[in-house]
């Protein structure tokens, strides 16, 4: 699905990649111009002669009809077929430079990968936007339908999917010749989903529904000119061959696009989760995530966000009765990274970049980039506010690690509270080894803690100086 994706994606960009407006009534001259557009950047039939795109003046309009799966087809080699209706859509110049484009429904695609077939429908679809071609990028673009459903199948593995009434709204603007940075906001009122593992006599099957699924995704500075100049370079160069004899000049066109985007961000959120399986039912009252990534920059900056509300686990005989008030009912994650050097880590791939390197010289490329990623001292791992919350334990986890080598140096503060209670359960619990070696485990962890005022107690693990942690400034038995 991600080729399909990728050649939506594309069609949407190029609607209106369009370099002067025109005034109305449309005309037959601007119209062939329009279709060399788009030809640049989804083809124009090769050898076939016969071009995927037909645009026809109408009115003040222009009706573009693309073949999606005449432009699929060169990848027939690669195992990949599709069928589909043309896709249709209408552009209509502005008076201020802006193009309008107009799309009232989604053919249906039937896909097959090697032996994997798909298809996927779109009810009541509808796109409408407002183009502007000095930044290639939407001002404004309102997307939607009332369902969507997608059916997979292979030979052991049957998936539906369904997603519910979809809205989806964007903004954006230009920040350079080709650049532009976007708000995006959509909902989902409802997904469902089903996968069948067709293993034996007995099927496994798996369900997951969920309620509105809310997100919201801040792009800033994408370079869509380089991108797309990429993209017109692969389509007049589809051989291998060619590729292969231009792979310099491809080069300095990756590099071009450096940084890609400058950061992206995205907040989204899962209502009432629910999952069925062959050993009873799974939930959550609600998943949360949050990210920020940074582009390909020397200073790289990760984060991430996850908060899991009202967990609910079936009662599963491997899960012994007394254990099932330590399971997780909250659970909070929040990670960063900053300092990694994703542009040297992507030189050094770069650099071995030939159709003739030989397999020794990747492997080591791959070592130099895990290397250049993460150089020593430079790169910071840190734990923010997390948090594990059971009936019975609270914990709260912070801390950062500096990756050095050979041993990373780093500080974590462990906060627990109902470390007493938990204990006095593990101790009512008889003739149970896994229970018994647990006790152990608290009655140890607690005589390294540190009591607190409010009843909690505290573990302070660090290693500035390298070699086996300290916890609370004690040395662990068998180290220095």
């Amino acid at each position: 699905m991600k080729r399909v994706s990728r050649l939506l994606a594309t069609i949407a960009l190029l609607a209106g990649s369009i370099h002067q407006a025109v005034s109305a009534p449309a005309t037959p001259a601007e119209a062939s111009r329009l279709k060399s557009v788009f030809e640049t950047y989804l083809g124009n039939g090769g050898v076939s002669g016969v071009s995927p795109i037909v645009v026809t003046p109408r009115g003040e309009d222009y009706a573009v009809s693309i073949d999606m799966a005449q432009i699929a087809r060169p990848l027939a080699a690669l195992g990949f077929l599709m069928q589909a209706q043309p896709l249709s859509m209408t552009i209509t110049p502005q008076s201020d430079g802006l193009w309008r484009v107009v799309q009232s429904a989604m053919p249906e695609l039937q896909i097959r990968i090697k032996d994997q077939d798909m298809k996927l429908r779109f009810e009541g679809y509808s796109f409408d936007g407002l183009y502007d071609p000095r930044f290639l990028g939407f001002v404004l673009g309102k997307m939607g339908h009332a369902a969507s459903i997608l059916e997979s199948s292979a030979p052991n593995f049957l998936n539906t999917r369904r997603d519910g009434r979809t809205s989806a709204e964007m903004t954006g603007t230009g920040t350079g010749p080709g650049v532009m940075s976007a708000v995006m906001r959509g909902r989902n009122e409802s997904h469902s989903q089903t996968f069948k593992i067709i293993a034996g006599p007995n099927p496994i099957e798996i369900g997951v529904t969920t309620g509105p699924i809310v997100s919201d995704v801040t792009l800033d500075s994408l370079r869509n000119a380089g991108i797309l100049d990429i993209w017109a370079f692969l389509v007049a160069n589809p051989s291998a061959d060619e590729l292969a004899a231009r792979m310099e000049e491809i080069k300095t066109k990756v590099r071009a696009t450096f940084p890609i985007f400058n950061s992206v961000a995205q907040r989204a959120s899962v209502q009432t989760v629910s999952i069925t399986t062959p050993v009873g039912a799974f939930g959550m009252r609600e998943l949360g995530m949050a990210f920020n990534l940074t582009g390909v920059h020397r200073q790289g900056d990760f984060g991430l966000r996850m908060a899991l509300n009202g967990i609910s686990i079936p009662q599963l005989p491997m899960i012994p009765a007394w254990s099932r008030d330590l399971l997780p009912n909250d659970f909070v994650l929040d990670l960063k990274a900053l300092g990694y050097d994703l542009e040297a880590a992507a030189e050094e791939i770069l650099k071995v970049m030939r159709a003739d390197v030989r397999p020794d010289e990747s492997k080591a490329a791959g070592e130099r980039a895990v290397y250049a990623l993460a150089p020593p001292g430079k790169v910071r791992v840190a734990l923010g506010p997390s948090q594990i919350v059971s009936k019975l334990l609270t914990i709260a986890l912070e801390g950062e690690m500096t990756i050095i080598q050979p041993v990373p140096r780093g500080r974590l503060v462990v906060k627990a509270k109902g470390v007493e209670e938990t204990i006095a359960a593990l101790q009512a619990v008889q003739g149970d080894d896994a229970a018994g070696k647990a006790l152990i485990f608290f009655i140890a962890a607690k005589g390294f803690g540190k009591s607190e005022p409010d009843g909690s107690l505290t573990w302070v693990i660090e290693n500035p100086d390298g070699g086996l942690p300290k916890i609370n400034g004690v040395a662990l038995p068998g180290g220095p």
